[in-house]
């Protein structure tokens, strides 16, 4: 994902100024404050609001592991051919950086959670599920997998979740995460 973040918004016209050098197939995030200063200067972008939760160090450990699910060893990784084209290119991606831990059904990696960044003290929850598998349980295993891997190297959980997905949400509550700020995301412009 192309990201241009906005960290100031005090001096419009500075603001202005960068934003209109942001290329348009980048998304555009930022304190839920500066919403306003930002839809003025790119008003035809859809914009809406994303939750940030954080899971208490504390209940990472309080989650019960899940016999479904694991980190995928490297050897793995060139067996993912068979999953929708977007998210393999994700996963290819991710396996780089992070590692990926999945959740099996009928004994095929179903579900997936990998970082999408990290610091020195925490890491971003990223989870998909493929679309047959969904409501089962998976993501939260695969979750839980991932959040277990992290708590060991002292690392917090940090899950940031768009209004308009209610079941991510959803998800990072039921697994202990509480809404600790709200985030502005403005879309790519859409013709992109």
């Amino acid at each position: 994902m192309l990201l241009a973040v906005v960290v100031r918004w005090d001096r419009p016209d500075v603001l202005a100024r960068a934003i209109r050098r942001v290329p348009r197939e980048f998304s555009i995030v930022g304190p839920a404050e500066a919403e306003k200063a930002v839809a003025e200067i790119v008003p035809r972008r859809s914009r809406e609001r994303a939750v940030l939760y954080q899971l208490p160090p504390a209940r990472a450990w309080r989650l019960p592991p899940s016999p479904v699910a694991r980190l995928l060893r490297n050897d793995e990784y060139r067996h993912l051919d068979n999953l929708p084209p977007i998210l393999r290119g994700e996963l290819r991606d991710a396996c780089q950086y992070s590692p990926i831990a999945a959740a099996f059904a009928d004994e095929h990696p179903a579900s997936f959670c990998y970082s999408g960044w990290e610091t020195e003290t925490h890491w971003d929850v990223s989870i998909d599920t493929l679309e047959g598998y969904r409501r089962r349980g998976l993501a939260t295993a695969a979750s839980t997998c991932l959040i277990h891997h992290f708590a060991h190297a002292g690392k917090t959980a940090v899950w940031g979740a768009v209004e308009s997905n209610e079941e991510s949400g959803a998800l990072a509550r039921k697994l202990g995460f509480t809404p600790i700020d709200q985030l502005m995301v403005v879309y790519p412009d859409d013709g992109h």
